[in-house]
């Protein structure tokens, strides 16, 4: 970005100071498309072995933690990174034409082949791609 190879990212407020982004970007659009994903990782045999109680306990706390993981992230960590970044000199654009965004976007699961794939998730999530 620095050397105006790339005019943007795509980032969670959090990761911005992190890696000190503010330095070559001037501006945030909270398009709100994305929240950092919380998961675990674990062997797929290691699993399998532990007892079936084990396995239902050990998704159940996996999912508590991302849930109190996400609401922390979202909450003061959200509010204190979005501070550093206008202290930094940063403009937080919030009136973004989210239904413009989406629209755009769109474009991407053609080129990517993923029409199909992202037609199935919304099936799941009893969601329909009309906004």
């Amino acid at each position: 970005m620095q050397q105006k190879v790339i005019d943007g990212t795509e980032l969670v407020y959090n990761n911005i100071p992190a890696g000190r982004f503010y330095e070559v970007l001037k501006y945030v659009s909270e398009t709100k498309h994305i929240l950092l994903v919380n998961f675990e990782v674990i062997s797929t045999r290691f699993f399998n072995n532990l007892p079936v109680e084990y396995q239902q306990i050990l998704v159940e706390e996996c999912e508590r933690a991302g849930i109190e993981t996400s609401k922390k992230i979202m909450g003061e960590l959200e509010a204190k990174a979005k501070q550093t970044l206008i202290e930094n000199g940063m403009t937080i654009v919030e009136d973004v034409d989210l239904q413009a965004f989406k629209k755009a976007g769109e474009k991407a699961y053609e080129v990517l082949k993923l029409t199909e794939a992202r037609d199935e998730i919304y099936k799941q999530l009893g969601k329909t791609k009309d906004w």
